[in-house]
């Protein structure tokens, strides 16, 4: 078996040798492509911390007394309140919905941008996540109206934007 393998060696020298060139070529590869998306990730790490800094989180439904211990932290900077108010029906799309406002640090350490229309600025005024165009049957449009069923009733909303 040896012999075969020494005879085919010595008989296809250029074959073989390419062959282990491009298995050594594969290995490699193999071994540095890893590094480079760690060196992207590491990339924008850096970006985002020189922005946002470095630790950044987004809680929900955050007490008071909570809200003093995070101010006390050292580490953190900034921080945005998320004002929740729940999760109900949405009647036009029959999905469920978190209703909610956020303040103007959380709006800016979620990173929230509007693509169409404005914020909302006034009770009864609904700005709604892009991804909820498609859940409708009729694409919703700045200045429609939307149906959320609570508890207490269905109540209804403007749309100022997505």
């Amino acid at each position: 078996m040896l012999r075969k393998a020494l005879h085919i060696l010595t008989d296809r020298k250029l074959r073989t040798i390419g062959a282990i060139l491009m298995l050594c070529l594969a290995f490699c590869l193999m071994g540095a492509v890893p590094s480079f998306f760690t060196n992207i990730d590491e990339y924008m790490l850096e970006e985002d911390s020189r922005k946002y800094g470095l630790f950044h989180g987004i809680f929900y439904e955050v007490t008071d007394a909570n809200l003093e211990k995070l101010e006390d932290n050292m580490f953190v900077e900034q921080i945005g309140v998320f004002y929740g108010s729940g999760e109900y029906t949405l009647a036009e799309a029959e999905e469920i919905i978190r209703l909610g406002g956020y303040d103007a640090t959380a709006q800016s350490l979620a990173r929230i941008q509007l693509t169409e229309g404005r914020m909302p600025e006034v009770p009864g005024e609904i700005a709604l996540e892009s991804n909820w165009i498609d859940k409708f049957e009729k694409a919703p449009m700045i200045g429609d109206v939307i149906t959320i069923q609570m508890p207490s009733g269905d109540k209804e909303y403007t749309i100022t934007g997505f």
